[in-house]
């Protein structure tokens, strides 16, 4: 079992968490201060190490292929496919220019040939002319503040793959976001979030930004903030935009070889997993 390491607890300085939120007005600012120096290690613990290593699973085959990745943070899952699928050409994109910076200085030491830039999801249109193979993305729509920001999120995904492409998604499980805060995880890790408004979560509504606290072992804790969207709202807005064959999949231990089922991270993660799975075509 992988070594958990410790994560400090995200602050801004002379802000308390309710400022932050209010202060900012698209969540690029906590990721490009305190969260991208610690996001990396977030990262290394069991339960979340799985939820990106499933998520890769998910994904499948893209040997040969052009794959982009929307809100690729530090490039987890991007080194993830390219590990697995060395000729696949990957680019990996995201709003904060910290965590770019980061996946590059990771890339620099650890040479895969991903390439990454700065962009946003909502405004960038095609990425590097588009026409992509394969398009994905395990943290997007989580950041749209209104259904506006949410259907430009999908257009964009629309508009960088090829005809006939594939988009896989991990979207919100509406499950996990309004039962969590009473579910305690294994694997070294709990995570609850709740509505900053302060209301029960299971009375979470669409579109509420939510406060996301992330406690170790050790007791220290990661904190940050995105708006829940449900499920079938984002099925929705997928097929708003003309997206086919889109459907909600969950995430299996079959996705992983019958050698790493044991693993706590794993179990941990399909027992309560906080994101679904959500494939889509563009039509040919």
């Amino acid at each position: 079992m992988p070594t958990i390491l410790p994560v400090v607890y995200f602050k801004v300085k002379n802000m308390n968490a309710r400022e932050v939120v209010k202060s900012h007005q698209n969540l690029k600012y906590q990721y490009d201060n305190d969260i991208a120096d610690v996001f990396e290690e977030y990262l290394q613990t069991d339960y979340r190490r799985a939820a990106k290593e499933l998520f890769v699973a998910a994904v499948g085959d893209v040997e040969g292929q052009r794959v982009l990745e929307l809100s690729c943070g530090t490039g987890a899952i991007a080194r993830g496919l390219k590990q697995a699928y060395p000729s696949a050409s990957i680019l990996g994109s995201d709003i904060s220019s910290g965590m770019i910076a980061l996946a590059r200085e990771i890339e620099a030491a650890e040479p895969l040939g991903i390439q990454y830039l700065v962009g946003d999801a909502m405004t960038q249109g095609a990425v590097d002319g588009g026409n992509y193979d394969v398009v994905v993305a395990h943290c997007l729509f989580c950041y749209a503040k209104d259904k506006t920001e949410l259907r430009s999120m999908a257009q964009t995904c629309y508009e960088n793959l090829r005809p006939g492409g594939r988009l896989v998604l991990a979207v919100n499980n509406d499950v996990w976001t309004r039962t969590s805060i009473k579910r305690p995880y294994r694997a070294g890790v709990s995570i609850f979030q709740a509505p900053i408004s302060g209301r029960n979560p299971v009375d979470t509504q669409e579109g509420e930004q939510c406060q996301c606290n992330v406690k170790l072992a050790d007791g220290k804790t990661e904190t940050s903030w995105h708006y829940h969207w449900g499920e079938q709202t984002c099925l929705q807005m997928l097929e708003s935009v003309w997206f086919s064959q889109a459907k909600l999949e969950p995430f299996t231990l079959e996705l992983v070889p019958d050698s790493q089922r044991f693993d706590s991270g794993y179990t941990s993660f399909v027992d309560f997993p906080f994101s679904s799975i959500l494939p889509a075509w563009k039509p040919e």
